[in-house]
C-alpha cells in the first residue's frame, strides 16, 4: 500500500520580453491525503490563485516506472488543446500542449490541469512521483513552477509468526549468543519490501559441565591418571575426544603437561575443559608465619593427605618449627609415593624491634596529624607510663599503659585536665614494651604546631 504525502503550492513567475512585471502563483498538490494500493490511482492537480491566460503549457514528471505509471491528463473539464504530446525519456516523461492564438483565461482557484497516475508495482519501499519542471506560457510570457515531489509510501499487513528451535548454550542463533531460553525474532522482507516477523522460542540447552581430576599414580615414574567428572546428570551420554587422540573418560598419561579434552552430550552440545599439572610434587606447600609471643611460628601448609616426612634446615622434623633470630628457613616435604617439595621463606626480626617517634604533631581539628603517634614493630607489646611536661617540668598529660592500636592516636594535646595545651614546645617521656620483656625507656622534645 502507499501513501500519498500532500504538498504546498509551488511559485509561479511572469515574464514579458525579460522583464519582470508581477509575480503570481501555482498551486500544485494532491486533492486529499490517501492510501493507494497497488493497482489503484491517484491524481496530481494544478490550479490557479489568480486569473491568468495561458494558451500552452508543458510539464516534466519523473519516477520510477517500476513503481508509478502515467495514466492520463485533462485540461479543465475536458477541453482539448489544438495540438501536443508525451515524450518518453530515459529517466522522465514530458507533457505538452498548446494552441496558438487562441489563450485560455485561467479562473482563480479552479482546477486547470489534473494529472492522473497509477501504483503498478512495490519492488522498493518508496515510490516517488516528482515534478521537476512546468511552465504555463503566453506569447512570449511563461510562468515556470518550482518541483513537487509526491511520495507514496508502502504499508504492509502485518505478518506474525511462531517458532520453536533449541540451541546448546553459547551458540549463536541470529546473531544473537544464547545463554539461556529466550525470544528472538527474525524479520524478511518480501518483493514488496513488506517485512514479515518471525518469532522464535529459543530454548537454551545446557553444555556439559564438570571437572578434571588429577592423580599421581607414580611419584617415581611420573604416571598420571586424568579422569573427567561430570556434574549432576544421571543417565547422560557423553562423547570424549583428548587432545591426545584418547576417547575415554579416564586417560593416563606419563610426564607432566596439559591437555585438551572435548566433551560432546546427545544434543550436540559440546564443552571444553582443560587440565594443567606440573612436575613430579604436586604437594604444593607454604609455609604460613603466625607470632608466638617474641618468637616466630614457621608452619608447613599442605595440600597432601597422606602421611609426610619433613627436614628442616634447621634439622627439625616437625610440620612446624618457632625462630627468635632472623634469616631464610628453608624446608623439605616428601610423601609416600615418594613426591618432594620443598619452600623457603625469608624472616627479619631485626626490624621487628625498630620504632619511630615523631617529634612534631599539629592538633587543630584539620585532619591531618591530630595525634601524636608512635610507631613500632612486631617485637614490641606496647606504651608504658607515658608523661608528658611543660618546660618548666610541670606535668601536663600522663597515660599508664597504651597498646598497639593505641599508640596511633597516643596524645590529641588536650591535659589530664581537658584543656587544650596553649604550648609551642613540650618534652615527652615513655616506656616501650617488648615481647620478651624488655623495657626501653625514652624521651624528648615534642613541637606544638598550632
Amino acid at each position: 500500500m502507499l501513501t500519498l504525502v500532500k504538498k504546498t503550492s509551488m511559485v509561479l513567475f511572469f515574464t514579458l520580453y525579460g522583464y519582470q512585471a508581477y509575480a503570481q502563483s501555482l498551486d500544485l498538490s494532491l486533492t486529499t491525503e490517501t492510501t493507494i494500493q497497488t493497482g489503484q490511482t491517484f491524481d496530481v492537480k494544478i490550479r490557479s490563485l489568480q486569473n491568468v491566460p495561458l494558451d500552452s503549457f508543458e510539464i516534466i514528471f519523473k519516477f520510477d516506472e517500476s513503481q508509478i505509471r502515467f495514466d492520463s491528463f485533462k485540461f479543465l473539464d475536458n477541453t482539448s488543446f489544438c495540438g501536443g504530446g508525451i515524450s518518453q525519456r530515459s529517466d522522465s516523461l514530458i507533457i505538452w500542449y498548446g494552441c496558438h492564438p487562441f489563450p485560455v483565461t485561467l479562473t482563480m482557484d479552479s482546477t486547470f490541469l489534473t494529472f492522473k497516475f497509477e501504483v503498478i508495482g512495490c519492488a522498493g519501499s518508496q515510490a516517488n512521483v516528482e515534478l521537476i519542471e512546468g511552465a504555463g506560457y503566453l506569447g512570449t510570457s511563461i510562468y515556470t513552477v518550482s518541483p513537487i515531489n509526491v511520495m507514496p509510501q508502502i504499508i504492509c499487513r502485518e505478518n506474525i509468526s511462531q517458532k520453536d528451535t533449541s540451541i546448546c548454550v553459547g551458540q549463536e542463533f541470529l546473531g544473537v549468543a544464547i545463554q539461556k531460553d529466550t525470544v528472538l525474532s527474525e524479520i524478511l522482507s518480501d518483493s514488496c519490501a513488506c517485512d514479515s516477523i518471525i518469532q522464535y522460542r529459543v530454548f537454551g540447552k545446557s553444555l556439559p559441565e564438570g571437572t578434571i581430576t588429577v592423580d599421581l599414580v607414580d611419584c617415581i615414574d611420573e604416571i598420571y591418571s586424568l579422569e573427567f567428572v561430570p556434574d549432576g546428570i544421571d543417565g547422560m551420554v557423553f562423547q570424549y575426544n583428548w587432545s591426545d587422540g584418547s576417547s575415554n573418560p579416564n586417560n593416563i598419561v606419563l610426564d607432566s603437561g596439559t591437555m585438551e579434552l572435548i566433551v560432546t552430550d546427545e544434543f550436540s552440545c559440546q564443552n571444553t575443559f582443560y587440565a594443567d599439572w606440573g612436575g613430579r610434587s604436586i604437594l604444593d606447600i607454604s609455609i604460613d608465619t603466625s607470632r608466638s609471643g617474641f618468637a616466630m611460628l614457621l608452619t608447613v601448609n599442605q595440600v597432601s593427605a597422606g602421611p609426610l616426612q619433613f627436614l628442616w634446615n634447621t634439622g627439625n622434623k616437625s610440620n612446624e618449627i618457632q625462630v627468635t633470630e632472623s634469616g631464610t628457613y628453608s624446608v623439605i616435604v616428601q610423601d609416600s609415593l615418594g613426591c618432594i617439595d620443598s619452600a623457603s621463606i625469608d624472616i627479619n626480626l631485626d626490624s621487628e624491634f625498630n620504632f619511630f617517634i615523631p617529634d612534631a604533631f599539629s592538633p587543630n581539628e584539620d585532619n591531618t596529624n591530630d595525634y601524636w603517634s608512635v610507631f613500632f614493630g612486631q617485637a614490641i607489646e606496647g606504651i608504658e607510663n607515658l608523661e608528658i611536661f611543660d618546660r618548666w617540668g610541670g606535668k601536663i598529660y600522663s597515660r599508664p599503659i597504651a597498646n598497639r592500636e593505641e599508640s596511633l592516636q597516643l596524645w590529641d594535646g588536650i591535659s589530664s585536665s581537658g584543656i587544650k595545651v596553649d604550648l609551642n614546645i613540650v618534652v615527652y617521656s615513655l616506656t616501650l614494651k617488648y615481647f620478651n620483656g624488655r623495657k626501653v625507656r625514652q624521651s624528648g622534645t615534642l613541637h606544638i604546631i598550632q
